[in-house]
């Protein structure tokens, strides 16, 4: 004879179904939350390319005035900024989110000529051309600590330079790849 157990007031039955089910739903509304979260903040940095274009930065000028310009979207806990790359390897770079207390300790600041390799710069963006086509590539961020950095360059501006893996083109891997090295030099 076997043993069947029926739910009754007193007897509870264990269900590892619904564990599962609670664990599989809390887990989809986890990505959801992030994947809104990235793309808020390629509106965010689309808003600030856009912004930098209309200032006449990045427009490519291989002597005098800037070559390049990168756009970090800045996250919860650091603030955007904008790095102008000037055709001398001279460079300034701004805050944009200078209003809130908690990022009190960045200061916008100018860097002089010859910090910035414009040569190898200047020869990876003539490789790519335009940076508009560089492919869109989603890609997970902290929805803390995930920032979008991009480039504009002769009036046009990249996708998110971060999300570039090894499915990309090599010229466009190098244009990250620079990227990195000049904004390590900022910090």
């Amino acid at each position: 004879m076997s043993v069947h157990h029926i739910n009754t007031p007193g007897h509870r039955s264990f269900l590892p179904g619904r564990r599962v089910l609670w664990i599989g739903g809390t887990t989809i509304v986890l990505l959801l939350v992030i994947i809104v979260a990235s793309m808020s903040i390629g509106r965010i940095t689309a808003m600030s390319a856009f912004d930098t274009t209309s200032k006449g930065h990045g427009s490519g000028a291989a002597t005098g005035g800037s070559l390049a310009t990168i756009t970090n979207s800045g996250s919860t806990n650091t603030p955007g900024y904008t790095l102008i790359i000037h055709s001398d390897g001279s460079g300034s770079l701004s805050y944009t989110q200078k209003g809130r207390t908690h990022f009190g300790t960045y200061q916008d600041k100018t860097f002089p000529a010859g910090t910035f390799a414009i040569q190898q710069l200047h020869t990876v963006l003539q490789a790519v051309g335009d940076v508009s086509k560089i492919p869109r590539r989603g890609c997970l961020k902290s929805a803390s600590f995930g920032t979008s950095t991009t480039i504009t360059y002769q009036g046009k501006t990249s996708s998110d330079l971060t999300c570039l893996g090894s499915q990309d083109t090599r010229t466009h891997l190098d244009l990250k790849d620079m990227v990195q090295q000049m904004l390590a030099k900022i910090k």
